[in-house]
């Protein structure tokens, strides 16, 4: 049981008033977080952004082999037809 504090002698139900005033205080907060958010966001704009993209190279090997095998097949196939 839960009572008021101005008088004891009355009992208090359904949800609390502090309930409301912790809704408005996440509120404001989330607000001016993200005002600061957007804030940040823009005057960041101003430095430079330095991104680094690295890829990984793969062995050439195989492609290398397989680019020479269609030449080689190419060229047999002009020499055979210059015969």
């Amino acid at each position: 049981m839960i009572v008021d504090a101005d008088n004891p002698m009355e009992e208090i139900q359904g949800e609390f008033f502090w309930r409301e005033d912790h809704e408005r205080i996440l509120d404001e907060e989330r607000r001016s977080a993200y005002k600061a958010g957007v804030r940040d966001g823009l005057s960041s704009r101003d430095r430079p952004i330095r991104v680094v993209v690295r890829q990984r190279r793969r062995f050439a090997g195989p492609r290398m082999f397989l680019l020479a095998l269609v030449i080689s097949a190419w060229f047999v196939v002009l020499v055979q037809g210059w015969r």
